[in-house]
C-alpha cells in the first residue's frame, strides 16, 4: 500500500520529533546509552526511507528537500551499520534535523490549502 506525500511528510516530522526528544537527553546520555543511539539510528532510517519515497512531482517542486542525502544516510545505517559512527548520528540529529523540520513545516504550511496526494 502506497502512502501519500502528506502521509510521508507526517511520518518524517513525527520521526524528527522523536529525534528532538533524543537530543534533549543530551550528548552524555547519547554517548552512554546504546539504546539511545539505536533509537536515533532507527528514527533517521524512517526519515531517509520516507524521503526516498516522496513522489518525483513533490521532489521536483521542492528541490531543497534533502531526499538524496537522507536516503544515503539511511543506506549507511541499514547496510553499512559498521561504518555509522555515533558522531555522525549525533551531528545529523543536532544540525541537519532542525533544518529539515523547518523546511518541511514551511512546505506543509504553504500546501495546507491544496494538500498533497
Amino acid at each position: 500500500m502506497s502512502r501519500s506525500d502528506s502521509e510521508r511528510l507526517a511520518d518524517i516530522l513525527a520521526a524528527c520529533g522523536r529525534l528532538t526528544e533524543i537530543v534533549e537527553l543530551g550528548r552524555a546520555e547519547f554517548d552512554r546509552n546504546w539504546l539511545v543511539v539505536s533509537a536515533a539510528s532507527y528514527e533517521l532510517s524512517i526519515v531517509g526511507e520516507a524521503m526516498a519515497n516522496l513522489s518525483d512531482e513533490f521532489l521536483d517542486t521542492h528541490s531543497t528537500v534533502p531526499a538524496r542525502s537522507a536516503k544515503s544516510l539511511r543506506n549507511l545505517l541499514m547496510h553499512e551499520y559498521f561504518r555509522a559512527e555515533s558522531d555522525i548520528v549525533w551531528d545529523t540529529i543536532t544540525t541537519e534535523i532542525p533544518v529539515v523540520v523547518e523546511l518541511l513545516r514551511s512546505i506543509s504550511a504553504a500546501a495546507a490549502d491544496g494538500g498533497y496526494t
